[in-house]
C-alpha cells in the first residue's frame, strides 16, 4: 500500500452489503451466515414489546417454544431444541450453556466439518479448527484456537455428538 498504510482487510469478513459488522455473508460458517432475528408479536399473551435476548438460541428451539406457548403436550415427540419461553417471560431467567450446530453445506452428501460452526454463548468453531471468543471479537477476526485448547477439544465432542444424530438421517 501507498506510504506503508495498513490494507483495509474488511472485505474478507463482510461482503456485499450491510452485515452489523459480522462476519461472512449469507449460507457461511461465520456469524453473519446463519445469525438472523426471530420476532414474536402475541399481545395476549404479553408479548406487545421489543426486547433482544442476548443468550445463544436456535432454529430447533421454535417448535418447543411454540408448543408451550400454546400449551401443548408434545407427547412422546422429542426436539434438539429447547424452550424459549422462560426467556420470553423473564430476559433475566437462568439459561444454561449448551452447544449447538450450524451447517451450511448445502450438498447431497454432507461432509465432517465442512462449512460448520459449532457455539456455546461464548465461542465459535469454525470448520473445527478456528476458534473464535465471541465476548472480545464478534468480528470473528482472531482465531485462538491455538491459546484455548481445552475450549476447542470440548466444542469439537459438541460436534461429534451432533454428527453421530444427524448423520444416520444421510
Amino acid at each position: 500500500t501507498a506510504g506503508g498504510a495498513t490494507p483495509d482487510r474488511s472485505s474478507q469478513y463482510i461482503q456485499h452489503g450491510y452485515n452489523a459488522g459480522m462476519r461472512g455473508i449469507k449460507g457461511s460458517e461465520y456469524e453473519g451466515g446463519h445469525r438472523v432475528p426471530l420476532f414474536i408479536h402475541w399481545p395476549a399473551g404479553g408479548m406487545d414489546a421489543g426486547r433482544d435476548i442476548p443468550e445463544l438460541t436456535a432454529n430447533v428451539d421454535v417448535m418447543p417454544t411454540l408448543l408451550e406457548l400454546c400449551g401443548v403436550d408434545p407427547g412422546e415427540h422429542t426436539f434438539h431444541g429447547v424452550s424459549l419461553v422462560p426467556l420470553l417471560r423473564d430476559p433475566e431467567a437462568d439459561w444454561p450453556d449448551r452447544d449447538l450446530v450450524t451447517d451450511s453445506q448445502r450438498i447431497t452428501s454432507p461432509i465432517k466439518w465442512r462449512k460448520s460452526a459449532t457455539m456455546s454463548q461464548r465461542w465459535r468453531l469454525i470448520n473445527g479448527i478456528e476458534l473464535y471468543d465471541m465476548d472480545v471479537d464478534p468480528g470473528q477476526r482472531h482465531d485462538v484456537a491455538a491459546q484455548h485448547p481445552e475450549v476447542v477439544a470440548e466444542l469439537r465432542a459438541g460436534y461429534d455428538a451432533w454428527w453421530e444424530k444427524v448423520s444416520e438421517q444421510f
